[in-house]
């Protein structure tokens, strides 16, 4: 991505460690800031589908 690239350019990296870093601070925001009502719900759907396929209907 060219953005990537430009921020390797600015901060004296290859593209492939701007976007390494980038991602890893993502995971990094994303356990520390509360997620948004659609990430909630989607979780909330995943672990009952993980139950569903135990219990029967």
């Amino acid at each position: 991505m060219p953005t990537f690239q430009l921020l390797g350019i600015s901060f004296g990296v290859s593209e492939s460690t701007a976007n390494n870093i980038f991602h890893n601070w993502v995971d990094i925001l994303r356990e520390l800031l509360p997620a948004s009502l659609l990430e909630q719900v989607k979780k909330k759907n995943q672990k009952n589908y993980g139950l569903k396929k135990y219990c029967k209907s």
